[in-house]
C-alpha cells in the first residue's frame, strides 16, 4: 500500500511535468520519493545530501526536500499541547495562543507561542516562546521501526547488487540513532544546560557574544524554549550572495571564527559536543555590538568522557598532518 501511494505520487508529478512540456529529473524523482517516506526517508535525504560522492544536482534537490517540509496546522499542534496538559489552567505553565508557524523539519514543527506562568511572587506573567512538536509520524514508534526495517532491506538490495560500498558501514543504525537522539526532548534539556554552562565561560570572542537558549518546558513530545532574536546563519549567507556587502562579509567571518572556536573547545577541552552545529542552527543578530549568536537544536549531541579527550586531540592532529598511523592509534584508543 505504501509503495502504491509513493508510485502514485511520482506518476502524478511526472504527468504534471509532461503537461507543461517538461520531464521530471532523476534527482527530483529521488528527492520526491524520499520525502514521501516519512521521518526515515527525510533523514536519509539529509544524510545523502552531505556525502561527497553524491552529484551536486542531487544534493541540491535533497536539500530542497529538507527545507520544504510540510507544515503542520496549528489545530494539530493544539491537540498535542492539550494532551500534555498545556491548556490546563491549573498547570503552572500553559500555552495561551499559537502565534506563528516558524519552521518545519522532517521530524518536528516549530511555532511561536505565547505562554503564561507564575513568577516567584505568584503573579501571572506572559511571554513569547518557541515550541517544537514532534510530528505524528515521529511519535509512532512502530512506524519508525517499520520504516527502518524497510531501509535495511533496501541496503540489502544494494549489497546484492555490489553497490553498497558508497554508504557508510551501519548506515541504517546511523539513521536510527540520529532520529532517536533528535527526538529525545527531555535528554536535550539536560545536555543544553551543560552546553550553556560551557559557552557562558567563553561567550565573547572577536566581537561575537554566544549563548544557548533556556529550555522552559520539555516532555516526550514537546519542548518549549526562550526565543532568540535574529535569523539563521544560512539566511545571512544568502543575504551576502545577493548584496556582496563587504561589511556584512567581515561580520560573517567574525561569526564563523567564533563558531569554529566553539567547535574546537567542545572537541578538545569539554567533550560536550553539539553534533549538529550547521548554519541553520546558529541564530545571529548582526545589528548588535557585540554580534549576538545563539546555538540552537541541541538534540544531536555527543559527550566524551574526559579520559577520551587526549585521544580525540591525537586524532585531530593525525588528520591535520596526514599521520595515518597516528589516526589508526587514536581510533583504536577510542575503541
Amino acid at each position: 500500500a505504501r509503495a502504491s501511494q509513493i508510485l502514485g505520487k511520482l506518476l502524478n508529478t511526472a504527468l504534471d511535468y509532461q503537461s507543461r512540456g517538461a520531464e521530471i529529473s532523476p534527482e527530483e524523482t529521488l528527492s520526491l520519493m524520499l520525502s514521501q517516506m516519512g521521518v526515515v526517508g527525510k533523514k536519509v535525504a539529509q544524510s545523502l545530501s552531505e556525502m561527497e560522492w553524491v552529484p551536486e544536482a542531487h544534493k541540491n534537490a535533497l536539500r530542497v526536500n529538507q527545507s520544504n517540509a510540510e507544515r503542520l496546522p496549528k489545530r494539530t499542534l493544539a491537540i498535542f499541547a492539550k494532551g500534555s496538559g498545556l491548556f490546563d489552567m491549573s498547570n503552572p505553565l500553559r500555552i495561551v495562543s499559537f502565534d506563528k508557524l516558524v519552521g518545519a523539519a522532517s521530524n518536528k514543527q516549530a511555532a511561536l507561542v505565547t505562554i503564561a506562568f507564575e513568577n516567584t511572587l505568584g503573579i501571572t506573567q506572559y511571554m513569547q516562546a518557541i515550541a517544537k512538536f514532534k510530528r505524528p509520524s515521529a511519535q509512532k514508534k512502530e512506524s519508525l521501526e517499520h520504516d527502518l526495517a524497510l531501509l535495511e532491506k533496501v541496503v540489502g538490495v544494494l549489497k546484492e547488487a555490489g553497490e553498497s560500498d558508497t554508504l557508510p558501514t551501519g548506515f541504517t543504525d546511523q539513521i536510527a540513532s540520529a532520529i532517536n537522539e533528535e527526538l529525545q526532548f527531555e535528554k536535550e534539556e539536560d545536555f543544553r544546560a551543560v552546553l550553556r554552562t560551557n559557552v557562558e565561560s567563553r561567550k565573547t570572542y572577536n566581537g561575537v557574544e554566544a549563548s544557548v537558549p533556556y529550555v522552559i518546558y520539555a516532555d516526550e513530545n514537546i519542548i518549549i524554549e526562550e526565543p532568540k532574536p535574529g535569523v539563521g546563519f544560512d539566511e545571512i549567507f544568502a543575504q551576502y550572495r545577493v548584496s556582496k556587502d563587504p561589511v556584512l562579509l567581515q561580520k560573517i567571518k567574525r561569526v564563523a571564527s567564533a563558531v569554529i572556536r566553539e567547535l574546537l573547545f567542545e572537541l578538545l577541552i569539554d567533550g560536550d559536543i553539539h553534533a549538529d552545529l550547521q548554519p541553520g542552527n546558529v541564530y545571529i543578530d548582526i545589528s548588535q555590538d557585540p554580534i549576538k549568536i545563539a546555538y540552537l537544536d541541541t538534540g544531536l549531541n555527543v559527550q566524551f568522557p574526559q579520559a577520551d579527550i587526549p585521544h580525540v586531540r591525537a586524532l585531530l592532529v593525525g588528520l591535520t598532518i596526514g599521520d595515518a598511523s597516528g589516526v589508526k592509534k587514536a581510533l583504536h584508543d577510542l575503541g
